[in-house]
């Protein structure tokens, strides 16, 4: 029997000790061949072997992939960083469309001020894919926000009319302190949820939430938040799904038509104004300062612009679904 031959009786043999077979004899050419079953001690030892191999590899490539995503946030966070820089150092309101435009944001809102009240339009949020996110701030203080990728949130608007508008989230910022008034008052912080139509990236839509000191306790969210100085150009937290932001999200919209709040200022931007502010302490109230206030400016709002005659409503929730829909932007957010 050729060596071919008993390499090919070698691989029968294995196949035997597979299926669990004791002892074979196997007549092969006038050769009687015997297999013998290894022992238990033996196959433990072949099976350790074998699971400690694909541990050890597993490990190779968890360590690899950790790596590479390591210098992925490095280098997104360095970009991200650069931009944002880049925008402050050549802030410049009388550019264009910020001084020229009748058309921009914020502006101040009002019961009173109502166009009208929209019992048609609807508005629903899905904000469950924020996993793995960063909290950030710039180094001038101007900027502090959540990086997201394509697909982490979506928001459809369907109006009065029926027409349905898709937008994917886009970004997440934070204005310190608020940059529109609501009945005349300008809150703490208004958090504002960038949405981009992938269809005609011109078209935006935002949604903003204010946030409002005095409370010796804090919601959940700012809890977990925690925005206490750090390390410039640093991520802060991680973005997780361990709070409830909007429990009991039961409020309405104020809905008109602006602008950007930061040069170049584009227009076409849709803006949802939650009108329920969310209470947060005077302590958390002083990190944000710390983090994103400044002693002169007071703050990274832009001031108010000129109303005109535009149309603001009152949009509505459909509590049947809002509430759920807006407990998924559940956020923020363990340390490293």
């Amino acid at each position: 029997m050729n060596l071919r031959e008993r390499s090919k009786i070698g691989i029968e043999q294995f196949k035997l000790w597979e299926l669990g077979i004791d002892e074979k004899q196997i007549v092969h050419g006038g050769d009687v061949i015997t297999y013998v079953q290894p022992t238990l001690n033996q196959k433990l030892s072949k099976k350790w072997e074998l699971k400690g191999n694909f541990q050890k590899k597993k490990e190779e490539e968890d360590e690899k992939n950790q790596f590479v995503y390591s210098k992925k946030l490095e280098l997104g966070l360095q970009y991200h960083e650069d931009k944002q820089k880049q925008q402050v150092d050549t802030f410049d309101w009388n550019q264009d469309v910020c001084l020229t435009s009748t058309v921009q944001s914020p502006i101040k809102l009002s019961v009173a001020g109502l166009s009208s009240y929209n019992m048609k339009a609807k508005l629903s949020l899905n904000y469950q894919d924020l996993f793995n996110k960063y909290l950030f701030r710039t180094a001038d203080k101007y900027q502090m926000f959540i990086n997201l990728t394509v697909n982490d949130g979506n928001v459809t608007f369907v109006d009065e009319f029926w027409n349905e508008q898709f937008f994917g989230l886009e970004n997440i910022f934070f204005k310190y302190k608020s940059e529109h008034y609501l009945e005349n008052v300008q809150h703490t912080l208004e958090m504002q949820l960038m949405h981009r139509s992938p269809t005609n990236p011109k078209k935006m839509l935002a949604i903003s939430v204010f946030f409002n000191s005095g409370m010796d306790f804090d919601n959940e969210f700012m809890q977990e938040l925690d925005p206490r100085p750090t390390n410039i150009g640093q991520p802060r937290k991680r973005l997780s799904l361990a709070t409830k932001l909007f429990d009991n999200f039961y409020g309405n919209f104020f809905y008109y038509n602006g602008s950007l709040t930061q040069p170049p200022c584009s227009e076409n931007v849709q803006w949802f104004i939650y009108n329920v502010p969310i209470q947060i302490s005077t302590f958390y109230n002083t990190q944000l300062f710390s983090m994103i206030g400044d002693a002169t400016y007071g703050g990274n709002y832009r001031a108010l612009q000129t109303q005109t005659t535009r149309n603001i409503q009152l949009l509505f929730s459909d509590e049947s679904s809002l509430p759920n829909a807006f407990n998924y932007i559940q956020s923020i957010l363990n340390c490293f």
